[in-house]
């Protein structure tokens, strides 16, 4: 079974977050026989409701809804989203000049398109959360389709910040999420019931500025990005920083740009003694997170197809050489090696997938 999960490839079932596709089916649209050729599903049963959908299989199902009933909400709303509204709010965010700001641009051109949602940010101390409702009448498919929309706002925030935005937990109103009690499957955090969909994460993120720029395909760029992030994150698990919050907080500002640990010691005010003994006792060391956050920024650059001396300029490396030597270092592979790994793990019907994926949604950006 193509879509069947594993620690490597994680993935929702298809009996949650494909419910939207219902709604679709109900007016005449039938999506599951649109992903059976793609390779999703088994071979002889097609989608059942324990069908796994892997990350780009669930891009490739939400496009496909949204192209098929001419909404962005996928129908799941009184008032539909007109097609193009998300590239017109990346394009919105990617201009701003934090992300706090951007946040606000985005969230306000989802406003104006109309009353088919009601997203609110709010900061309290050092959580922000980004509550979300609609206002569909049936509450399970409430839930995914603010499920969905909460994706879309992960992407956009992940493709603004140039890596893949650390959320703390997700909330969600329904009590039948299938990830209550674990880590979600897709934005690798914890999941909780709440009386409101909701993203939360740390407010200190907020200042980050835009690492993406505005190109006429703002929309595809950022969902294959964010893809791209995630498909790292799932054939390189080792990479991640566990829980440990001095770690944690660390790397979360190496995400963003490289630094010394001089500058993390002035920072918190610590000798490099106590700095590096607090991260010991965290089971980590300043190298190894600075390494791991090195190849997290580095990996979907390469993967762009950008040049080497390209990137190099990007993060502050005299040559392509010196890159090149710092990128086998971290990753222990060759540049080419990077560029060419995701084709070499994955099957065919995996290409085929990203292909229409990347067709889909060039189309929607239009």
């Amino acid at each position: 079974m193509i879509g069947a999960p594993s620690a490597l490839d994680p993935g929702l079932k298809f009996n949650w977050i494909g419910s939207t596709c219902e709604i679709a089916k109900r007016g005449g649209i039938d999506v599951e026989r649109l992903l059976v050729p793609c390779g999703i599903g088994a071979a002889d049963d097609g989608i059942t409701p324990e069908t796994v959908l892997r990350a780009d299989q669930f891009l490739l199902m939400c496009f496909l809804v949204i192209d098929a009933v001419g909404d962005e909400m996928h129908g799941a709303t009184r008032v539909p989203m007109r097609l193009g509204t998300a590239s017109i709010a990346v394009r919105a965010m990617v201009s701003s000049s934090n992300l706090r700001v951007g946040l606000a641009s985005l969230l306000k051109v989802f406003e104006f398109a109309g009353s088919f949602c009601r997203c609110h940010f709010k900061t309290d101390g050092v959580r922000s959360q980004i509550y979300i409702s609609i206002d569909e009448a049936n509450i399970a498919e409430a839930a995914v389709a603010e499920e969905i929309l909460a994706h879309a706002l992960h992407i956009f925030m992940s493709y603004y910040v140039g890596f893949f935005f650390p959320v703390e937990t997700f909330v969600t109103s329904s009590s039948l999420h299938p990830c209550l009690g674990r880590r979600h499957d897709y934005l690798r955090c914890g999941v909780a019931k709440g009386a409101t969909t909701a993203l939360v994460f740390p407010t200190d993120l907020l200042k980050l500025g835009p690492k993406a720029q505005n190109h006429d395909t703002p929309f595809a760029n950022a969902n294959m990005f964010w893809l791209s992030l995630v498909s790292e994150r799932n054939s390189s698990p080792g990479w991640e920083v566990g829980d440990a919050p001095f770690s944690r907080q660390i790397y979360r500002e190496l995400l963003s740009a490289d630094r010394a640990l001089c500058d993390f010691c002035e920072q918190y005010g610590l000798t490099d003694s106590a700095l590096r003994k607090g991260l010991v006792r965290e089971g980590s060391s300043f190298r190894t997170i600075r390494k791991t956050a090195f190849v997290q920024r580095v990996i979907p650059l390469i993967r762009s197809g950008r040049s080497a001396e390209d990137i190099a300029t990007d993060l502050g490396y005299s040559d392509g050489r010196s890159l090149r030597r710092a990128v086998k270092i971290a990753a222990g592979l060759f540049l080419n090696e990077i560029r060419h790994q995701d084709a070499a793990l994955n099957y065919p019907q995996r290409t085929q997938v990203r292909e229409t994926l990347r067709a889909l949604a060039l189309r929607l950006d239009s």
